[in-house]
């Protein structure tokens, strides 16, 4: 079945579980308008940036901070 990344992401104990990198599948959108996107919303609210698009994929890493 297609179309269930979101509540597969939305189930993940992120406390726990915190992937470095997320493949997600978004189909039917562009670069531009993937920011309106609730699973670019979710992952961006879990502290994940968008790294690269392919076709329908969108891969995400998690953000690094610096500390002093």
């Amino acid at each position: 079945m297609e179309g269930f990344d979101l509540k597969v992401l939305e189930s993940n104990d992120w406390d726990k579980h915190r992937p470095s990198v997320i493949l997600v599948e978004i189909i039917n959108s562009s670069l531009n308008s993937l920011i309106n996107e609730s699973i670019y919303k979710f992952l961006v609210g879990k502290g994940y940036s968008l790294f690269a698009k392919l076709f329908h994929t969108c891969i995400f890493k998690i953000e690094t901070r610096l500390t002093d």
